[in-house]
């Protein structure tokens, strides 16, 4: 699978790269970012695994892409941006009409609802 990273023209042009060297260059990049920030090649890494688990579940990647929605949510500067993109992806999955592998679905659901609502508290 190759994936298209979403740089600003300032950092370097858009390339097509494969998606697991992309993966690493954009946790990197989050690794490297000012706390609160999110990258540009980070909010693509949402975007993709919000569209992708959906037809293409894979466990590993499914709790990597929660992993770091919930941390960025959770952490000392908040970000949503990747929680908004897990609750997209929940709501994606709970209006196709076919078996989960995750019987806790509506759980994790209601779980990242709550904490959207309570980082969005001032």
């Amino acid at each position: 699978m190759r994936f298209r990273g979403e740089n600003s023209v300032a950092e370097s042009p858009i390339d097509d790269i494969p998606f697991p060297e992309f993966r690493l260059r954009a946790l990197s990049q989050r690794q490297d970012t000012l706390a609160g920030e999110i990258p540009g090649d980070m909010k693509s890494l949402y975007r993709f695994w919000s569209h992708f688990l959906v037809r293409h579940f894979d466990l590993e990647m499914f709790e990597e892409f929660r992993a770091y929605a919930v941390a960025d949510a959770t952490g000392g500067t908040i970000n949503t941006t990747g929680l908004k993109h897990l609750i997209a992806y929940y709501e994606a999955v709970l209006q196709e009409d076919k078996k989960y592998p995750l019987d806790n679905l509506e759980s994790l659901y209601g779980e990242a609802k709550r904490l959207a609502a309570t980082a969005e508290t001032p």
